[in-house]
């Protein structure tokens, strides 16, 4: 066995022990997940407030096209579908 083997072994061994003696380390987990939760609702009710940002312009109203071989979205110019190559008819 290579040297590098045995070292990629022991540090896949140690992380995975570290892994499974997490829930068993100390300190309270009902603090950590009170503060879990105060984090949330703080995040909901920023989410919450009035955006102050203008709204977005109104979409201009554009005839959508689909490939009648594909069903693609195509613009309205085209000729051609650029996903599949069959030519379009003429609306």
């Amino acid at each position: 066995m290579d040297i590098g083997a045995i070292l990629v072994g022991a540090a896949a061994a140690i992380l995975l022990a570290a892994y499974i003696a997490r829930p068993f380390r100390g300190g309270t987990p009902q603090a950590s997940a009170a503060d879990l939760d105060a984090m949330i609702e703080g995040w909901v009710s920023e989410a919450r407030k009035p955006s102050s940002r203008p709204a977005a312009p109104a979409a201009r109203a554009e005839a959508t096209r689909f490939c009648h071989h594909c069903g693609r979205p195509v613009k309205p110019d085209h000729r051609f579908c650029p996903h599949c190559g069959t030519r379009l008819d003429e609306d």
